[in-house]
């Protein structure tokens, strides 16, 4: 079943893959303002520019969207964290956008806090991976010690059941079937000290 949180993710990812078309159209309209065609890539400063932000964009983004879901996944302290720090990336994205057309010395500002909600998403996934392998290492331990233990209990069961059956087969002056006649003698004489030895032998 998909929950809040995972909608609210779903939700930022639809932001961020729309940001990054709107970084090719970008790339588009500078070149119908510098009339430089396809292959080229260099040749005017607004085309290279609105070219880095596409490129460099992308690059963050093959970061942004695994570590995205992996916080969404796993970590669940505080659920709509990992959105939260997605929002921040789209938003430091559009930042960085505008400050590079703008000049190249105003893009750092975007980049430092795109930068920093991919940071943020990395910890969140750490985070939730170990608490996640920490609850399924304890389950498993817990789920073996009582497998064990009702294991013990089946067998001290049995056996407990055994040496009645035994010792009633005895008291009764019977053989047991399946107890050695030395060991049967002891077992009478521990459980029943008045039945007597020519009793077991008639």
């Amino acid at each position: 079943m998909i929950t809040p949180v995972e909608l609210l993710s779903a939700a930022v990812v639809v932001l961020a893959v729309l940001f990054i078309a709107y970084t090719f159209i970008n790339v588009g309209i500078a070149r119908g303002k510098t009339r430089i065609d396809a292959p080229a890539v260099t040749g005017h400063p607004t085309l290279e520019r609105a070219y880095r932000v596409q490129l460099n964009t992308v690059e963050q983004a093959i970061m942004f969207f695994p570590l995205l879901w992996l916080a969404t996944r796993y970590f669940h302290t505080l659920a709509w964290l990992p959105a939260a720090f997605g929002l921040v990336w789209v938003i430091g994205r559009f930042i960085y956008l505008r400050g590079y057309m703008e000049a190249p010395d105003k893009r750092s500002t975007g980049f430092l806090i795109s930068l920093a909600a991919t940071v943020g998403l990395l910890v969140l996934s750490i985070i939730g991976i170990v608490q996640a392998w920490v609850v399924i290492t304890a389950h498993n331990w817990i789920t073996h010690f009582l497998s064990l233990e009702r294991g013990w209990s089946k067998i001290a069961w049995h056996r407990q059941t055994a040496w009645r059956s035994w010792h009633r087969q005895i008291v009764h002056s019977r053989r047991p079937k399946s107890l050695c006649p030395v060991l049967a003698l002891e077992l009478s004489r521990s459980l029943s000290p008045t039945l007597s030895k020519s009793a077991y032998r008639r």
